[in-house]
């Protein structure tokens, strides 16, 4: 009799103990709720901290303009219709942008802009002899691939190509 009282002394002082801060989905405003719609029959069961991360990505999202919402839902749904090979090949290189110094993004960024500018014809000659050369590259030893993989970190795929053009 003496166990089960302190059992239940133990388990009622745990419970009062182990208090629950999670955010009430009610607590959201609409927009934050529109947000994270997929959540809300769900939304008790994700942890706090969880919680905290999702409303943060949310007001993140909604502080965009929609111009760049559009942009970023065309994005998302380009990277669902990839494989997951091509996913993990996207998530590489947002990684390596993302551990690039300002002047590096900001130079990446203007070769990428200046690539887009060209003429769609021109983009895909480029793009068909860079696919061509790294054929030829996967031929030379891997020792040889680092070289050109270093060199060419950061270039635009038409300096790229020239350089591979120059080392094969």
């Amino acid at each position: 009799m003496k166990k089960t009282i302190l059992k239940l002394i133990v388990f009622g002082t745990l419970i009062c103990t182990s208090q629950v801060f999670a955010v009430e989905w009610n607590s959201l405003t609409r927009a934050q709720q529109k947000a994270l719609q997929k959540y809300e029959f769900s939304w008790q069961d994700v942890s706090e901290p969880e919680q905290l991360k999702l409303i943060k990505r949310a007001n993140r999202w909604l502080d965009l303009p929609p111009e760049r919402r559009k942009q970023a839902k065309e994005r998302m749904s380009k990277l669902r219709e990839m494989s997951p090979e091509e996913r993990d090949q996207v998530k590489k290189r947002v990684k390596r942008f993302v551990n690039l110094s300002p002047e590096q993004k900001r130079a990446m960024k203007e070769k990428a802009k200046a690539f887009k500018a060209l003429p769609d014809e021109e983009k895909q000659q480029i793009l068909d002899e860079l696919r061509i050369m790294k054929e030829k590259v996967k031929e030379l030893t891997p020792e040889q691939r680092k070289v050109i993989r270093k060199a060419t970190k950061g270039m635009s795929p038409q300096e790229k190509l020239a350089y591979i053009k120059d080392a094969v």
